[in-house]
């Protein structure tokens, strides 16, 4: 025999052996899988699922006719994260809530202005409003200060109010006016800004403006008076203080005047009868003191003048000198 007829003789056993387990490698791949086996895999899922929610349902409590307790048992029987399964993908949702940021307005309040003029025995007092943001409500507060004396508040007027006449003044004084601008956020609007999810601001130094005072105004006086001769009090004499004064009264006409002997003390003037008629000539003042000053002229000279000092009834204390012009 050849040699390659011995190599196959003695390696046949092996070919043989390849080839029929190709074969039945190549048959179990191309047989059909049995489908009592697939019923019974997927028997046994489903039965695992069904142990697993049934494990997992909650028991429906009983109530109790408390709805805030009732609440909390069932919020207690709701299972925590191990409620899901490990083999159950979260759903992650594909699009994530935004919160809308509030937005800020800003309130705007200006300044107004006060401006005041005499008319007659009286002063109107008119104002321009400031402007101010559409969701503040606006008020306002006039004052009034008599000389150097404290102010004192005229009243509180609304939005459209721009007007105020002070009567009843009395002369000699100077008036001052002011007027002080407040706002404060509207609830109404407040409440629907919050809805749009808008918020109204409004910086505490913007709440209130105030305006500059007015000039001094004075209401012309309808009573002058001039002191014509003064005597000073003499102890040694028995003499007490007096002045002869002449009180001047406003007319349509002009001025009337009438001199009074007033001892220190004393209001100065009276009713007087003239013809038919009685003519007041009362100033409702009273004469404090009377004294006497020493004025040096050019050249050398001096003069001696009398001074008096008189308190109105408003409480002004004013001096008057035989210097003193009369009133036009």
């Amino acid at each position: 025999m050849t040699d390659s007829s011995q190599l196959v003789l003695r390696h046949f056993e092996k070919v043989f052996l390849g080839l029929a387990c190709a074969g039945l490698v190549l048959a179990w791949v191309s047989a059909s899988p049995d489908s009592a086996l697939q019923v019974a895999s997927l028997d046994h899922d489903v039965n695992v699922i069904r142990n697993y929610m049934g494990s997992r349902r909650p028991t429906q409590p009983v109530s109790s006719g408390d709805p805030v307790g009732d609440l909390e048992v069932r919020l207690s029987a709701v299972p925590q994260a191990e409620s899901f399964p490990s083999w159950l993908p979260y759903r992650r949702p594909a699009v994530w809530p935004t919160e809308r940021q509030t937005k800020k307005r800003h309130g705007k309040h200006g300044v107004p202005s006060l401006s005041a003029a005499r008319v007659g025995h009286s002063i109107r007092l008119t104002w321009v409003e400031p402007k101010v943001s559409d969701f503040l409500i606006p008020s306002y507060v006039l004052e009034r200060q008599l000389d150097s004396r404290p102010w004192e508040e005229l009243g509180t007027y609304g939005a459209g109010q721009t007007t105020h006449l002070d009567e009843g003044l009395l002369p000699r004084l100077a008036y001052r006016y002011r007027l002080t601008s407040k706002v404060e956020i509207d609830p109404l609007d407040e409440q629907r800004s919050a809805a749009r999810r808008e918020r109204l601001f409004l910086a505490s130094a913007e709440r209130t403006r105030v305006t500059a005072p007015t000039p001094p105004l004075s209401i012309p006086s309808d009573v002058f008076l001039t002191p014509h001769t003064v005597w000073v009090a003499d102890p040694l004499a028995r003499q007490q203080a007096r002045a002869y004064i002449m009180v001047w009264i406003r007319t349509e006409t002009g001025f009337r005047k009438k001199g009074f002997p007033v001892d220190e003390g004393s209001l100065i003037g009276a009713e007087i009868e003239v013809g038919l008629r009685t003519v007041d000539f009362r100033s409702h003042a009273k004469l404090v003191s009377v004294s006497e000053r020493v004025e040096h002229l050019p050249q050398g000279r001096t003069r001696t003048i009398g001074v008096i000092k008189v308190r109105w009834p408003d409480g002004k204390v004013e001096e008057l000198t035989t210097a003193t012009k009369v009133p036009k």
